[in-house]
């Protein structure tokens, strides 16, 4: 309503307003019909405006597709008990606006039941009965072609069957194409789904902005043929389904068009116009001429704020009730207070204005060495610190040793505010680690989250872990004593590395009666009496030397 002033007088004119509504099927209730009888279904549909198409589907049979307004089955078997899906669409046009197809369905069961025939009636009760059935018989077939044949004056087509006749009062197409919402929003999986009429066969061709994005020969088991591999595909004998992934980028479509083309018998479907909601991440808040905070303001001046987005659909959205056609709004405000409500004011306004800003990257860093692998000596510490950039709220941060949560051993830092931050922190995270032989090539990362389902990690740069520790070693032959007899020769003792990393420049040296080697190997030429007694080995590399082993030989 627009409001003029001239002095003390009001006035105001009256805006007309047209309300589109999406369809409402008023509530079906579950049938329960005796078999052979007819049943004839009107659903009651409120929409601004009309419908455009009504069509009713089956559950336990994926091909049935039926277009029409009201679902009449005469003569309705039992094979027809099953739960029905009543379909209905309309179009909502707003000038400014792209169309829009709007759907909805309600679900019902229909249960035939089997009619059971008495025949305990005596000779006499089915005599009388039968003379009687006659009559009727006659009668109810006199009507019967009496109004078959002026169904047949109005109508001029009928559909009929053994068991089953379906008659609709409006023609409807045998394409219809329908969409899983009323607008794609980037981020999400979005489908066409391109609806086949009874009659439909041959190549069906799903069309955007007179481009073929796949063609398809529903005669061949729904053989692919140049689809656009951008897109998945899925067919059966009364649909097609068109599927654009989460990974594409689905606002590079907006405002295309889109329809299902009989290619043999060139019909078209409905076109529906792709509407892509593209969410904003950012909004900002200035003020006008001086950008600070706070603000001082002369009581009884004006002070402007403006708020900015980034790019957004739909753009007739709005921030606090201020416009924001290309991603801006403004409020202009007069202060009539003193300094100390001026503040408390600008405060509620700020809150007003606050959002959530999602972290978009997390560093990781280690200390003292700063490289990857990193390397470390079994039972040191190493610490590593984990960084977002700034947000809002506050961030969650987590720690993984190659998947296994480490949390509890991290120290959350106190966050981060810089001059001007308007409350987006910088999060932070300290974990210290102590080198464990057992984690060898296992990697350390961190993950951040302050704004829910929108989690990072770090992706650019992860720790592997390379733990360094001195060997471990043991004497072959394992059996102690061993037991030798003199002039025996060459008998060969070795030093053997269980583990030791590094592995290489790996240093020996034995220990035993006659002196000592520096070899993995000791090999006694021929064996004496001098050769009894105690024998030792060790190995060592730069980190540090084994504990020795050792062994008694025994001289026979």
């Amino acid at each position: 309503m627009d409001v003029l002033r001239y002095d003390s007088f009001v006035f105001s004119k009256t805006v007309l307003v047209y309300v589109n509504v999406k369809p409402v099927i008023l509530e079906i209730l579950d049938i329960n019909i005796s078999e052979g009888s007819n049943l004839t279904i009107t659903p009651t549909i409120n929409a601004n405006p009309d419908p455009i198409s009504v069509w009713w589907t089956r559950q336990n049979e994926p091909e049935f597709i039926y277009y029409g307004t009201n679902l009449t089955i005469r003569s309705i078997q039992r094979e027809s008990s099953d739960s029905y899906t009543c379909h209905v669409m309309n179009t909502v046009t707003v000038q400014g606006h792209p169309t829009q197809n709007r759907t909805s369905e309600e679900k019902f069961n229909v249960n035939v039941q089997f009619l059971q025939r008495q025949d305990s009636f005596n000779n006499t009760a089915i005599g009388v009965g039968t003379g009687i059935a006659v009559v009727i018989l006659i009668i109810g077939v006199t009507i019967l072609n009496l109004f078959v044949y002026r169904k047949r004056q109005m109508s001029k087509t009928t559909e009929q069957s053994n068991s089953e006749v379906y008659e609709t009062e409006i023609h409807e197409p045998s394409l219809l194409l329908t969409t899983s919402s009323d607008r794609a929003t980037t981020g999400n999986e979005f489908n066409f789904t391109c609806n086949l009429g009874k009659d439909a066969n041959g190549i069906i061709s799903i069309v955007r902005d007179h481009t073929d994005e796949c063609i398809i020969d529903v005669d061949r088991s729904c053989r692919l043929q140049n689809c656009n591999p951008n897109f998945v595909y899925s067919c059966n004998r009364s649909t097609i389904c068109l599927t654009i992934p989460v990974k594409f980028d689905i606002d590079s479509l907006h405002g295309s068009r889109w329809k299902c083309h009989d290619i043999l018998r060139d019909i078209n479907s409905n076109e529906v116009l792709l509407y892509v909601n593209v969410p904003i991440t950012q909004v900002n808040l200035t003020t006008i001429p001086y950008d600070i905070n706070p603000t001082t303001i002369i009581s009884g001046s004006r002070q402007s704020f403006k708020c900015t987005t980034d790019a957004v659909s739909p753009r007739d959205e709005s921030i606090i009730g201020a416009a924001i056609g290309v991603g801006t709004g403004f409020a202009d405000l007069v202060f009539i207070s003193g300094v100390t409500s001026l503040l408390v004011f600008m405060n509620k306004k700020h809150r007003m204005f606050r959002r959530r800003v999602p972290i978009t990257k997390v560093g990781l860093t280690a200390t003292p060495y700063d490289k990857s692998p990193v390397e470390i000596l079994a039972g040191s510490s190493q610490h590593f610190t984990c960084t977002t950039n700034p947000g809002r709220p506050p961030s969650k941060i987590q720690w993984y040793l190659s998947g296994a949560n480490i949390t509890n051993a991290a120290t959350a830092q106190p966050d981060a505010c810089h001059p001007g931050c308007n409350e987006k922190v910088i999060s932070s995270s300290v974990l210290q680690y102590i080198g464990n032989i057992n984690d060898n090539g296992k990697a350390i990362y961190c993950t951040a989250e302050n704004v829910d389902e929108q989690s990072n990690r770090t992706t650019e740069k992860l720790f592997k872990v390379n733990v360094l520790y001195p060997p471990s070693v043991y004497m072959e032959p394992m059996y102690s004593p061993f037991i030798v007899q003199e002039d025996q020769q060459n008998i060969r003792l070795s030093c053997v590395v269980a583990r030791a990393n590094p592995k290489d420049a790996i240093m020996y040296q034995w220990t035993y009666p006659a002196g000592t080697v520096r070899d993995g190997d000791l090999t006694i030429t021929t064996v004496s009496k001098s050769h009894y007694g105690l024998y030792s080995c060790s190995a060592s590399n730069f980190v540090g030397t084994s504990t020795s082993t050792t062994k008694q030989i025994d001289v026979h």
